[in-house]
């Protein structure tokens, strides 16, 4: 994706609620979770990140690791 384009992208997924792709190092800004790493639920709650895969809550994307872990727990 452009840089610009994937900044715009980002900053609308910011203004809405949610980012694009969050990884491991990036903090949730929801929900019973909000301000934690991702990689902190993945080991505390990974049902919770399951769910919100599940329900498409606000949209959320998850980069490719977090989506790798998700699945080798079984979610």
């Amino acid at each position: 994706m452009r840089p610009d384009i994937e900044k715009a992208h980002r900053e609308y997924s910011e203004f809405m609620g949610s980012s694009a792709d969050l990884g491991v190092d990036d903090r949730l800004n929801f929900g019973k979770h909000r301000g934690k790493l991702i990689g902190d639920i993945l080991e505390d709650d990974p049902s919770y990140l399951a769910w919100v895969v599940d329900e498409n809550i606000r949209a959320i994307e998850f980069d490719e690791e977090v989506m790798q872990e998700l699945s080798s727990l079984g979610y």
